[in-house]
């Protein structure tokens, strides 16, 4: 941490409440590759696999990450995929790997099987198919911070030979998970039954809902697909329990609880020894304080005049320490004064085509949709201030006044041509062609409906009862 006297405070943005902290550390990239095989020439073709790189390469998307989504690859393409994708890894850099397809075991060895493998002997096989352990080597050698590898195969016995057609547990470097769809020998469900129409492969399903948890470790987030998993393939007769291999030095979360990006993968401490209270010291301005034992360093600016940044001149100087420029404050409330957002209505739901909804705002549903209604939507009764979120991961689009009376609003893109609206909304904290996440605040509720704000859907253009997305 760097401190640096109150007359020249140094700061990439100047808080509501001016308790300023400071952190010189770089952001870690975020890279994902993500393989779906569907057609392959001399084995059963699958059904969901390329669905299943498609969703979760969305879903990633949207949470800040750099994707590569890749469909039917043959060995060449594959190999070459893999290495074009190791060359963007940065030591410290954050890395998903998902492959979904068939795969083998032999020789304990796993192997992931491009498109065009030939079943005619385990040699071929190991020529032209991909070791899992390269691309656990590939991340080690890149000196990566942290990997999650989803190896959501096999679905079925691909050979009637050599090998069973499970993946065989192999653990990854420190700072990775690797999720397996099932244990050795056991095969993974493409679908549940041949009328299921879900578009993704059991393991992907059930990962989609549990990624987008807020607060949630990504340790629990694969315990709790495991759980699932297992309980889906039982109420169908199957047996399937997926495997996992943690090796984490740390709580990874894809959400933090207050629903923005966690990019930090925080050391585990040990268990908490009982210690005195703290008492913090009233803030005085100018000079660095504690709000708690483990809380970093702030700074309460003075009233006045004050320079942010410093000078190109200045022996040390970070690029992030610039350009300068001048700022006053007339009154500095206290730095207890600040919110943390915190949780709208816990819980999400997912949608038949995988999205995953989350309610907009807290309050009770005042009127609900109608076909005979001037507005196909639902009102919400909500204060004015109450806060407006995200309800699914999307961009916005468009954000300005309605002519109908029905005050500001804000338009949401997400996938499948899916759009949702926010009328009598106040306070707007986005733009058009921001990307958003699933609870992100918005704005707040205004007040020119009478405490109550308007949510609509819409897929292909065509009006969605809100109410049939929402968890309840």
């Amino acid at each position: 941490m760097k401190f640096v006297p109150a007359n020249r405070i140094t700061s990439l943005s100047l808080l509501a409440a001016l308790c300023l902290c400071f952190s010189t550390a770089s952001e870690a990239a975020k890279r994902a590759l993500l393989i779906g095989n569907n057609a392959y020439l001399h084995a059963r073709p699958l059904v969901n696999a390329r669905n299943d790189a498609v969703r979760l390469g969305e879903v990633l998307n949207g949470l800040g990450w750099q994707t590569t989504v890749l469909q039917d690859l043959t060995s060449d393409r594959m190999k070459r995929a893999l290495r074009e994708f190791k060359a963007t890894l940065r030591e410290g850099d954050e890395v998903v790997f998902h492959f979904s397809g068939h795969g083998a075991e032999f020789e304990q060895s796993s192997f992931l099987l491009p498109v065009d493998v030939e079943p005619t002997n385990r040699e071929l096989v190991k020529d032209d198919a991909i070791r899992l352990r390269r691309v656990m080597d590939d991340f080690e050698q890149q000196r990566v911070r942290f990997s999650f590898l989803v190896i959501d195969a096999c679905r079925d016995d691909p050979f009637a030979k050599g090998g069973d057609g499970s993946i065989s547990p192999e653990s990854g470097g420190a700072g990775s998970l690797v999720l397996y769809a099932a244990r050795a020998k056991e095969v993974a469900l493409d679908r549940l039954s041949s009328t299921d129409r879900d578009p993704n492969g059991v393991l992907t399903r059930v990962l989609l809902q549990e990624i987008v948890k807020r607060g949630v470790t990504l340790s629990a987030v694969a315990k709790q697909t495991q759980r699932r998993v297992h309980e889906l393939a039982r109420s169908v007769g199957k047996t399937q329990l997926p495997n996992i291999s943690d090796t984490l030095l740390g709580e990874y979360y894809f959400l933090a609880a207050d629903g923005s990006v966690a990019t930090l993968n925080v050391e585990r401490r040990p268990e908490p020894r009982p210690e005195r209270p703290f008492t913090p010291a009233a803030p005085r301005r100018g000079e660095a304080s504690k709000e708690c034992t483990d809380c970093p360093d702030t700074v309460m600016a003075p009233e006045g005049r004050l320079t942010m940044g410093s000078s190109n001149s200045e022996t040390g100087r970070n690029n992030v320490e610039g350009p300068q420029q001048q700022s006053s404050v007339d009154r500095v409330p206290a730095a207890s004064a600040l919110v943390v957002d915190a949780e709208i209505r816990p819980g999400n739901a997912i949608d038949r085509e995988g999205i995953a909804w989350s309610w907009p705002t807290t309050g009770k549903v005042a009127s609900k949709f109608s076909d005979k209604a001037p507005m196909k939507g639902i009102d919400i009764a909500a204060n004015a201030g109450s806060q407006v979120v995200a309800a699914a991961i999307g961009k916005v689009i468009h954000v300005g006044k309605e002519p109908r009376g029905y005050g500001q609003m804000i338009v949401i893109s997400h996938a499948k041509e899916t759009v949702s609206v926010y009328f009598h909304v106040d306070k707007v904290l986005v733009k058009e062609q921001q990307r958003v996440l699933l609870g992100q605040r918005l704005a707040e509720v205004s007040d020119s409906a009478g405490n109550k704000m308007h949510f609509e859907v819409r897929r292909l253009g065509r009006p969605v009862d809100p109410l049939t997305l929402m968890p309840r």
